[in-house]
């Protein structure tokens, strides 16, 4: 079984400084906020009147509040954003998303789901990022012994709001699902994380053997020519990369599907995986990296000039919901979460 566990604390004494040690988390979120920029970036952000990319997606840890960032944060009502878009969109014609095969927020019945099924699976908590599980058919056996133990760790909240203050996991359904792995056993899984704004891709970085030691990245600017993105596991810019054999008719048709998807965001990352004849939706991302990533001082200027925040009256609008009654705001919010997808297709057009 191939697994993400998810970011691990070091030992006792580092673990007292750490982020994910037991005083960082009770910190005020700005001032996480500045600490992490300034651990992953070596420099201050500007979060009052962000320039850079990456002080950008720090500025919406601190201040997005919308609905929208909820629901791509939670991956079951994202999938249901998909199919109810792509009812009216011919450019999602061809995408296919994975089937969910089991859902539930108690861990034990996963055990009893894989007993009775012999097909491969990825099992995911629907409200974090970074946790999965592979289960095989070969490995099934195996996987059983841990799997409820795995599981039952996910049922709850963790570093994403917690921690790193990611207001969107923390509004999405606590659960974990399983759904079909796309290629079944042994493929070599190809993922495209596609970063659009406002309905316009912008980049392409594609992972070649992604969750394995032997991924490779590349990235393309949004014609497909290669360009530099600084990731230590990228390949050499003259290398003929993943997409150097895609057609131009499947280049246009992934064009068109991270247009569709990404229409009513400023920002948003859509990961996309390809099985060489057909592309599959994967998930939403509104904090790539957590803007833990470090980009080239171009790349940081160019996504940051294209990325335009929302305005002060849309986040002032966001933050006015967090002050009613929370019983209200809860009940909001799940029947908001249950009809956002219906919501967002009508923004869509």
């Amino acid at each position: 079984m191939s697994q993400g566990r998810g970011p691990e604390a070091p030992r006792f004494p580092l673990w007292l400084i750490h982020p994910l040690g037991p005083v960082f988390r009770h910190l005020p979120l700005a001032l996480r906020r500045h600490l992490l920029y300034v651990r992953h970036h070596r420099r201050w952000g500007n979060f009052k009147n962000p320039e850079r990319y990456t002080e950008k997606i720090h500025w919406r840890v601190l201040n997005d509040r919308r609905e929208m960032i909820a629901l791509a944060c939670d991956k079951l009502a994202s999938k249901a954003y998909i199919r109810a878009i792509a009812q009216n969109d011919p450019r999602l014609r061809t995408l296919r998303i994975p089937a969910v095969l089991w859902t539930s927020d108690r861990a034990e019945s996963l055990g009893n789901f894989l007993r009775r099924t012999d097909i491969s699976v990825v099992v995911k908590p629907n409200h974090s990022s970074g946790r999965y599980a592979f289960i095989s058919t070969r490995d099934r056996s195996d996987a059983l012994e841990g799997i409820d133990a795995l599981v039952s760790h996910w049922l709850r909240r963790d570093e994403e709001t917690e921690v790193l203050g990611h207001w969107g996991y923390g509004e999405a359904r606590i659960g974990v699902f399983a759904e079909e792995r796309v290629g079944g056993d042994g493929s070599r899984l190809v993922e495209i994380r596609c970063a659009a704004f406002a309905g316009k891709p912008d980049s392409f970085v594609v992972t070649t053997d992604v969750y394995t030691r032997m991924q490779t990245t590349e990235a393309y600017n949004a014609d497909f020519t290669r360009m530099r993105i600084g990731f230590p596991t990228e390949i050499p810019i003259d290398r003929p990369g993943a997409l150097a054999s895609l057609s131009e008719a499947r280049k246009e048709e992934l064009r068109g599907i991270v247009s569709a998807i990404s229409a009513p965001y400023d920002h948003v990352r859509v990961d996309i995986y390809d099985d060489g004849a057909q592309f599959w939706f994967g998930e939403l991302t509104v904090y790539p990296s957590g803007g833990a990533l470090s980009y080239t001082e171009d790349v940081e200027r160019a996504r940051g000039k294209l990325w335009q925040l929302p305005s002060a009256n849309e986040v002032a609008a966001s933050q006015r919901r967090q002050n009613l009654p929370a019983d209200v705001w809860l009940r909001e919010r799940d029947q908001t979460l249950h009809a956002s997808a219906a919501a967002l297709a009508a923004i869509n057009g």
